[in-house]
């Protein structure tokens, strides 16, 4: 993916307490693997509905990425959080119906152009640099479903999203009409 001059917006999905929860109830357990079946479906289908350039999954989070083209930088932006929203709102469903299951589910959205570095080697290393800028965003708020850092809060029409400030980041929320 060459994207030295477009911006891309990239997507961690993360369950919270999934470790946890699966220790609890045993990898073989029914209630498990039900959950598991129905997450991937929600994933796969955001992942259609984005049209993610890339999908990567990261134990049981997911990486999306979005190569922007310049000037549908806030179109695609917007397209990503509305979906984003749904996603939570998916999932927590999928939880609730659960007797006992996972913490929660939370989005973190980053922005950006200076992930794509050339390291000494030549090679380009665009995730495992976002994974590592990533580590501090992902532990702010987590009891916030959906944050955003500053640069994806730029191309967001503040009319379409209410958007809370955690430091350098912000809670999405879309605004009710």
């Amino acid at each position: 993916m060459d994207n030295a001059k477009n911006k891309i917006i990239v997507v961690f999905t993360d369950i919270r307490g999934y470790t946890g929860w699966t220790r609890r109830i045993g990898d073989g357990a029914d209630a498990r693997r039900s959950f598991v079946a129905a997450h991937e479906k929600e994933t796969y289908y955001f992942k259609q509905r984005t049209k993610a350039n890339f999908y990567k999954r990261l134990g049981d989070g997911r990486m999306f990425v979005y190569e922007l083209e310049i000037g549908s930088e806030s179109a695609t932006a917007a397209n990503v959080l509305n979906e984003a929203i749904g996603l939570i709102a998916r999932v927590y469903h999928l939880i609730g119906m659960l007797r006992l299951g996972p913490d929660g589910f939370r989005i973190r959205i980053m922005t950006g152009d200076g992930f794509n570095e050339k390291y000494e080697d030549g090679a380009t290393d665009w995730e495992g640099n976002i994974l590592n800028s990533c580590h501090e965003f992902l532990a702010h708020a987590p009891e916030i479903a959906l944050m955003i850092d500053e640069e994806t809060k730029n191309l967001v029409d503040p009319e379409e999203f209410e958007l809370e400030n955690h430091g350098p980041f912000w809670a999405v929320n879309r605004r009710a009409h």
